[in-house]
């Protein structure tokens, strides 16, 4: 017989609602970007970041203990309160749910109803499309231009691949201000402070990710054994969901657009050889001898860096290749996200869309 007062069913219930409620926000977008995005989950955003920034560290680890606690007294109650595997199951199963059910309340109302707001498309006003592989092998030689040029701007640039003393040493300002400029030329509210954090070596990438938003604390967490090429495009990437950007591709797209304006050196041909590297990955499926040709033509100081980005990810082998893929690609298409995880790529017809609409007003 269910007990009523047992508050589990109230998160039981609450987890319910929402779902029906995040399934109906799909179906109005702009009154989820109304109310939600820019009402709602401002102020969440303000909150955390007052709350959470005070802390000195990544709060996941903080997290991570209390959870380990909470499962030992769990189990202990469990075992001491509950005679009988029939009741201890029960309990079990119960507190599952309940643990389901707050788990996905909380995730959706602090910040999973953004990935239901207007697509960034159409508040940038332009119409993304699939494009031709002869487009995208000019859209490879227009964005290979770019990063000769921008390595040329990097101090103490030269053939040997680029090492963490290029680094800025206060990145995650400049990536955090930068971002803010981006997202407010986009027409976005911006939120109050957000946290940038680095997780231990490895700790991501070996599960096939190199940075997340944890939307329960407001914190933008990447992997400190990411290359250092590719660090500032990460966390500009996190920082877009931080401000409430769930789209895959549209992060990338305000990624590129932050770190390919900034006024540091670095961090510009870093967000520049970033996305040439989503352009490559996605020509290479379609002709890899042309590309492997087109590749060791490159200069030797881009080549150095491009191999020294894929040394580095080899020294962490994804333990769950297949698992995680499988996993993110069904979370992104309940979510709304019809492609799953080729929403990633998406920033190249997004880059594509709005340099056409660029270069029509610049003609007219």
């Amino acid at each position: 017989m269910i007990n009523k007062k047992d508050k589990r069913w109230y998160w039981i219930a609450l987890g319910l609602l929402v779902i029906v409620l995040r399934y109906i926000a799909g179906s109005f977008p702009e009154v989820v970007e109304s109310v939600y995005s820019r009402g709602l989950f401002q102020v969440v955003r303000y909150v955390f970041g007052f709350v959470f920034g005070l802390f000195p560290f990544p709060t996941l680890y903080l997290w991570g203990i209390l959870l380990l606690i909470g499962l030992v007294v769990f189990f202990y109650r469990l075992f001491k309160n509950y005679s009988g595997w029939k009741a201890r199951m029960i309990h079990l199963v119960i507190s599952c749910l309940a643990l389901i059910g707050g788990g996905i309340f909380l995730f959706l109302f602090l910040w999973g109803f953004n990935y239901a707001r207007v697509p960034l498309e159409d508040q940038m006003g332009i119409d993304p499309q699939p494009i031709s592989k002869s487009t995208l092998f000019a859209e490879l030689e227009i964005h290979t231009t770019h990063i000769k040029s921008y390595r040329e701007q990097v101090p103490g640039n030269g053939n040997s691949a680029m090492t963490d003393s290029t680094l800025p040493a206060d990145l995650e300002s400049i990536i955090r201000t930068d971002v803010k400029r981006t997202m407010k030329e986009l027409g976005y509210p911006t939120g109050g402070p957000i946290q940038g954090r680095r997780l231990f070596k490895g700790s991501l990438l070996r599960i096939g990710t190199a940075g997340f938003y944890l939307p329960f604390t407001g914190e933008c967490n990447i992997d400190a054994g990411l290359h250092p090429l590719q660090k500032p495009y990460v966390m500009a990437h996190e920082y877009a969901h931080g401000l409430g950007i769930g789209d895959e591709g549209s992060c990338n797209f305000i990624a590129y657009l932050t770190c390919t304006s900034s006024s540091n050196a670095f961090v510009k041909y870093s967000g520049a050889l970033s996305f040439w590297r989503s352009l490559a990955s996605s020509y290479l499926a379609y002709d890899n001898a042309h590309y492997r040709a087109y590749r060791a033509e490159l200069p030797a100081g881009i080549i150095a860096d491009l191999d020294a980005i894929n040394e580095n990810s080899r020294s962490y082998p994804d333990l769950f290749p297949d698992f995680r893929d499988k996993t993110y690609d069904a979370f992104l298409r309940t979510q709304g996200i019809d492609e799953g995880m080729k929403n990633y790529s998406r920033v190249i017809l997004l880059e594509y869309a709005w340099r056409e609409r660029e270069r029509l007003i610049i003609n007219d």
